[in-house]
């Protein structure tokens, strides 16, 4: 019986080619092990494409290095780019360069039987923290001129959606991503950048088609920076995916999105550490823990560093 067949599609230009690097083994070990699973990679690096030559579950994109935020607003028009391929996969997914599938996200976990209509066919994870937040008080784009605004005072009640995950049928996918192509590019040539991105024109779209896509609880792609008593989202070691904490590393991130500092691979394998780390303190101090989590709906972050 074959398996089913699933894109996976990843933006790793410049210092982010290392979280490729050291991700890639845990990714394709847990992300739905029971289908076939190719990621396909846009970067830069000479050295991810050395590496992964030879490998069948890897296809190396060659990308230019562009300065941030650009890579992250126009992610949409790279996968276009690829449209005829990724229309052969009967699923397509988006993950971050930072997603770290930490424990095995099976197809019945995931993927929903297609419908025809491309709105009911997404695959999106609602924000771990917007929502409990006042409609006024969410970080949707505020820029009336922007064709990711979104009112402070909306006709209809909306989710916040996290922009770290999201993917759907290939048909879904695609469609998905010739929308939100339009719309930064429109955005960008009339000099304007939404205040989140992609993830501002994506919670606009969700918005414009009321919310008819699978929308997945938050702990399917959580921050790994998230305090054990901050609004209750699940057990930590039932998370799935989190994304791995950029901040924690020994230098200001921003000189890695300039591409003025790398990332240290050695760096990264002490974040997917720390995340076991932090799982046993949850489960060893759980009922100090829990019964704070659970009536508590704002949240906070660790402050924590990864000493060099």
């Amino acid at each position: 019986m074959s398996r089913t067949k699933v894109a996976v599609l990843s933006v790793n230009t410049g210092a982010y080619a290392s979280f490729f690097k050291v991700l890639f083994p845990y990714n394709y070990q847990n992300f739905l092990p029971d289908c076939e699973v190719t990621f396909f990679v846009f970067t830069d690096s000479k050295e991810l494409a050395q590496l992964y030559a030879y490998n069948p579950q890897v296809k190396i994109i060659p990308l230019d290095y562009q300065p941030w935020p650009l890579p992250t607003l126009f992610r949409f028009k790279y996968f276009l780019e690829l449209e005829s391929t990724l229309a052969e996969f009967a699923y397509v997914f988006f993950m971050n360069a930072n997603f770290y599938c930490k424990r095995p996200l099976y197809a019945q976990d995931l993927l929903f039987a297609p419908t025809g209509n491309w709105a009911q066919d997404l695959i999106v994870v609602e924000h771990f923290g917007q929502n409990c937040l006042p409609e006024e008080l969410r970080s949707y784009e505020r820029n009336p001129q922007s064709q990711a605004y979104i009112s402070p005072t909306p006709e209809k009640a909306t989710t916040y959606i996290a922009g770290a995950f999201n993917g759907g049928t290939s048909q879904a996918f695609l469609t998905m991503s010739r929308e939100l192509a339009q719309r930064t590019l429109t955005d960008y040539q009339n000099n304007l950048i939404a205040v989140w991105h992609d993830e501002s024109h994506l919670n606009r779209l969700l918005y414009d088609l009321d919310y008819q896509a699978h929308i997945l609880p938050p702990h399917y792609v959580m921050p790994q920076e998230y305090d054990f008593e901050s609004r209750y989202v699940g057990e930590r070691q039932d998370w799935f995916a989190v994304l791995l904490n950029k901040n924690a590393l020994p230098f200001d991130p921003q000189l890695a999105r300039d591409n003025q500092q790398e990332f240290d691979p050695r760096h990264l394998e002490l974040l997917v550490l720390q995340e076991r780390q932090l799982e046993n303190i949850w489960l060893t101090y759980r009922d100090t823990f829990y019964p704070n989590a659970i009536k508590n709906n704002s949240f906070n972050c660790f402050i924590w560093k990864i000493e060099p």
